[in-house]
C-alpha cells in the first residue's frame, strides 16, 4: 500500500490523564453527559484554559467526547475492562494507517517515532508523544491503570510527608567567659601600682600603714630623746602589715622589720636642759622654768 505524502496530524494524549479520567468515568460519569472543560480541570488538576488549548480537540478524535463536548458510547464501553481492547482496536483502525499498523506486531519505539517523526512532520517532542499514545492503543491493557494509579498516590503520599528534622546536636563543651580585668590600685612600686584579676584567678596586694595619734595611750607613745634644747617626741610609733598572697619581696616580709616596743621613759635630769618635770596620769612632761 503507497504511502500518502498527505501530512496528517495525530492526538497527543498523556497516559496519566488517560488513565485518571478513565478511573474517573469509573466512578461517575458528569452531569447531563457533557464534559466541561472544568470538569477535567478538577480531574486533572490543571486549568481550565489548558484543558481547551491542550487535551478537549484529542479526546474528540478519539471519540470519547463528541462535538458538544457530550460522552460518547464509546466512552462508556471504554471505561470496561471487557471491553477496554475491543475500543483500543476500533481507535487504532479509525485514525492510524495501515501501513504504521503493519510494523507490528512486535512494535519497536525507535521505528516508531521515525515513522510519525517522517511522515507526520513533527519535532522530536511531538513524535514521541504521539508515539506514546499509539502504543498504549496497541497494548490494549486495561490493568496498567491501577499501576499509574499507585504510583501517583506513593509521589503524593512522599510530597505531603513532612520528613523529621534533624537534632542538632548539643555540644557538650562548656563555653569559657570572656576575661574580666579588674585592676587595684596600691602602694607597690614592683608592680606598679596595678594587679590584675583575670577570670576567675584573684591577685590582690594590700599595704596597710597605722599611724598613732602622739595623744595616744602609753602603750603608742613615742620615747623621749634629748636631742636640742628640751625633750622632744622622737615620732609617731606605729605597726606596719604587709599582705600579699601572690607577690613577696624583700620589703614586704615580716621578717625584716625589727620588732617595736613602746618602753615608759622616767624624768632624768640628764635627759634635758629643763630643771621642772611633771608627770600627769602617763604623759611625762617638761618645762623650762
Amino acid at each position: 500500500m503507497a504511502i500518502s505524502s498527505k501530512k496528517v496530524t495525530y492526538p497527543r494524549f498523556p497516559p496519566k490523564l488517560w488513565w485518571n479520567l478513565r478511573r474517573q468515568f469509573q466512578k461517575s460519569t458528569p452531569v447531563n453527559g457533557v464534559v466541561t472543560d472544568n470538569y477535567l480541570a478538577t480531574i486533572w488538576e490543571t486549568t481550565p484554559e489548558s484543558v481547551r488549548n491542550n487535551y478537549l480537540s484529542p479526546l474528540k478524535r478519539l471519540g470519547l467526547i463528541d462535538n458538544e463536548n457530550r460522552i460518547t458510547d464509546r466512552a462508556m464501553r471504554w471505561r470496561e475492562d471487557d471491553e477496554y481492547k475491543n475500543v483500543c482496536e476500533e481507535i487504532l483502525h479509525e485514525i492510524y494507517p495501515q501501513e504504521l499498523l503493519d510494523i507490528g506486531p512486535d512494535y519497536d519505539r525507535n521505528r516508531v517515532e521515525t515513522w510519525f517523526g517522517r511522515f507526520a512532520g513533527v519535532g522530536e517532542k511531538a513524535k514521541q508523544d504521539m508515539a506514546t499514545l499509539f502504543l498504549l492503543l496497541v497494548k490494549g491493557d486495561p490493568s496498567e491503570q491501577d499501576a499509574v494509579v499507585n504510583t501517583q498516590r506513593k509521589a503524593q503520599v512522599n510530597s505531603t510527608t513532612v520528613k523529621p528534622r534533624k537534632q542538632e546536636q548539643k555540644s557538650t563543651k562548656r563555653r569559657i567567659p570572656k576575661e574580666a580585668s579588674i585592676q587595684l590600685e596600691g602602694s607597690t612600686e614592683a608592680l606598679n601600682g596595678q594587679n590584675k584579676v583575670t577570670g576567675t584567678n584573684l591577685s590582690l596586694h594590700i599595704d596597710i600603714q597605722v599611724h598613732i595619734s602622739p595623744e595616744a595611750s602609753a602603750e603608742g607613745t613615742a620615747p623621749l630623746t634629748g636631742e636640742g634644747r628640751g625633750l622632744k617626741n622622737g615620732g609617731s610609733i606605729g605597726t606596719m602589715c604587709s599582705c600579699n598572697t601572690a607577690h613577696k619581696s624583700q620589703w614586704s616580709r615580716r621578717s625584716n622589720f625589727a620588732q617595736i616596743r613602746c618602753v615608759p621613759q622616767e624624768a632624768k635630769s640628764d635627759r634635758a636642759i629643763s630643771v621642772f618635770m611633771t608627770a600627769i596620769d602617763r604623759d611625762i612632761g617638761v618645762g623650762s622654768v
